[in-house]
């Protein structure tokens, strides 16, 4: 593997773990990119997905889908467990 090749691999895993942890509602992906130095974002967007099998703005909304899941799974056990007779 290039230096270069190394290099661009590296910050596309920076920008994976980035996409992961951010905001959706105050993070973008473009922004994300740009900060790794990424500065063709369409080409970014192609490389990202064949990296990763998804889009970067999937991975964005992960952070979102993940937690809303586990409050729906969290409130329907509340419901469960505080149930009549659970006392």
């Amino acid at each position: 593997m290039s230096p270069t090749t190394y290099e661009r691999a590296r910050r596309m895993s920076l920008v994976h773990r980035a996409l992961r942890r951010a905001d959706p509602g105050v993070d973008s992906v473009s922004g994300i990119a740009r900060r790794n130095g990424f500065r063709d974002l369409g080409r970014f967007a192609i490389n990202y997905r064949v990296a990763f099998g998804e889009p970067p703005s999937t991975t964005l909304r992960w952070r979102q889908r993940y937690f809303q899941q586990g409050q729906q799974f969290r409130s329907h056990n509340d419901q469960t467990e505080s149930g009549p007779g659970c006392h």
